[in-house]
């Protein structure tokens, strides 16, 4: 075989070698490039996922925040005004007591501390105005403030009792805030009754 042709041959073959090989390199390189696309594709669907993951955490967090703030309020609010209404009622009921009940306060006094010691022993502290009150007590009668009551004791001491109208609402004064709560609030406690319901 002439040299020409046998270096025509081996040239072709070369070619031919070289381009398949250029074939081949071009469809793995398509291969991995596919590969990497589908890759980056669903790493960023991952990501994505993960992104709108986190905003709704992030937005439940900010919303409960929110809604702690305002529950806050509103028990400070609710305080507040009960504070304020307690107030008037204690006066209201200072106010009452005195004009329509305060007898009986007295005479309830004296009958607790007649049962515990003799009421010839016993001495009743008691305002200047108020001692009409005590008519028919067989103790000592001394005048007095006891704060919006009256106070029972004997000499040496073993025996005090105090009966006052403040002391009697403190006594009541849960039972008297939940009267309160219901009468103020009774909207909020329907609203809230039929959330849960649904």
């Amino acid at each position: 075989m002439p040299l020409d042709r046998l270096e025509k041959r081996i040239l072709e073959d070369a070619w031919s070698r070289a381009d398949a090989i250029e074939d081949e390199a071009k469809r793995e390189a398509a291969r991995i490039l596919a590969t990497a696309r589908a890759q980056a594709r669903e790493k960023g669907s991952a990501s994505e996922r993960s992104a709108k993951e986190e905003i709704r955490r992030i937005e439940a967090e900010q919303e409960e925040g929110m809604e702690l703030q305002e529950r806050g309020a509103l028990l400070d609010a609710r305080d507040k005004a009960m504070e304020v209404a307690l107030a008037r009622l204690r006066k209201l009921v200072v106010k009452r007591v005195k004009k329509e009940g305060y007898k009986r306060l007295v005479e309830r006094a004296i009958g607790e501390a007649s049962a515990i010691a003799p009421e010839e022993e016993l001495t009743l502290v008691i305002g200047r105005n108020e001692a009409r009150f005590a008519k028919g007590f067989g103790g000592r009668i001394k005048y007095g403030s006891v704060g919006n009551g009256v106070e029972l004791r004997n000499q040496n001491g073993s025996v005090r009792i105090t009966a006052t109208i403040d002391g009697l609402f403190e006594e009541n004064r849960q039972e008297i805030e939940t009267m309160l709560l219901r009468e103020a609030f009774p909207k909020r406690r329907r609203r809230a009754g039929g959330k849960r319901g649904r």
